[in-house]
């Protein structure tokens, strides 16, 4: 009786959990009220550079939160259209923009009685001309919306975000000082982005301790390390010069990185990991918590293999993560069971 009940329970949790995999939500911008004068461009195209396009991350929906993946019924392009068409007015001029997606995506974790919507943007905004591509502006940052229920205004915020990102450069022109890219430079933004960061052209790292992610980029240590204690193999304790004569302890809080015998190691709140370079990035393997936040992304792939039905804040899994190289934040790239 027992094995017939427990076979029974997997099956149901089977079919629940492909259900929740086939889901989809919708995202709908609202098109603005306002109008932008003097508007020198009338069309809008979209470059789609993130690692997944297929969607537009996982939200929690119904009374289950079960979990959907964001799929626009109206294509994005197209409603960016309509959202410009909505901004211009008949007097406005005939140039195209260009967005690039860099990264778009949603995630919603569950705390107690709550939830907590986050949308990350990473966008930039172009002028197409004769000889190529000018940059008009970036967006970098992550938009957090708190309550019982977080999918609807996060994709609200979100919309009216990427709307007003547009409008702020309707009237600029592109400036003849700007890095003109073509289509095949375009493609290539991380990598170009890269060769101006000292860590990605080098194979010879600077001993010491880094305390922010913009010194560790620049190898310019903090401080210097003195020596560190180990724990099953491990690096858990790193002394630094101080008032003892072995040195100092430091607190993980208060690191970024170390590099110690050559080897990069970043610090989270759990342990110090070992940085492995390929592929241009840095990536390492350690424990995280279920709780996205500034220094920690997810990636939709993610959201929707996790364990179990809901992401609760709190708990930690051991993730493949890589490091984000314009502001250091560590992205969940595969679950490590």
């Amino acid at each position: 009786m027992y094995r017939v009940a427990l076979s029974a329970l997997i099956a149901l949790l089977s079919i629940c959990n492909t259900n929740g995999q086939s889901k989809t939500t919708d995202f709908e911008m609202v098109l603005p009220t306002g109008k932008v004068p003097h508007s020198l461009y009338r069309t809008i195209r979209v470059l789609d550079s993130r690692l997944d396009t297929t969607n537009m991350g996982v939200v929690q929906v119904g009374m289950l939160n079960a979990k959907a993946r964001v799929v626009p019924k109206t294509p994005f392009p197209a409603q960016l259209q309509s959202v410009l068409d909505q901004l211009v007015d008949s007097a406005a001029g005939n140039g195209e923009l260009l967005l690039q997606l860099r990264k778009f995506s949603f995630a919603e974790v569950t705390k107690s009685m709550s939830e907590k919507g986050f949308c990350y943007l990473r966008l930039i905004l172009y002028a197409k001309t004769g000889d190529g591509y000018h940059r008009l502006d970036a967006i970098d940052t992550m938009l957090i919306t708190g309550g019982m229920d977080v999918t609807k205004p996060s994709a609200r915020k979100a919309g009216q975000t990427v709307t007003a990102f547009i409008a702020n450069s309707l009237a600029e022109p592109p400036t003849a000082n700007q890095q003109i890219l073509d289509d095949y430079l375009l493609t290539r933004v991380d990598s170009i982005e890269k060769r101006q960061i000292k860590i990605y052209n080098t194979s010879t790292y600077t001993e010491g301790l880094y305390k922010t992610f913009t010194s560790f980029i620049n190898q310019t240590p903090d401080d210097s390390i003195v020596s560190v204690d180990y724990d099953s193999g491990r690096i858990n304790t790193v002394r630094i010069p101080g008032k003892k004569a072995k040195g100092d302890k430091v607190k993980l809080a208060n690191v970024y990185a170390i590099v110690y015998q050559g080897i990069p190691y970043i610090a989270t709140e759990f342990f110090y990991y070992p940085l492995k370079k390929k592929e241009d990035d840095f990536y390492f393997t350690g424990l995280s918590r279920m709780n996205p936040s500034t220094g920690d992304m997810v990636t939709a792939q993610l959201m929707l293999g996790i364990i179990g039905g809901l992401l609760v804040q709190g708990d930690a899994y051991k993730f493949e993560m890589r490091i984000d190289h314009l502001n250091g934040h560590f992205v969940r790239i595969k679950q490590i069971h």
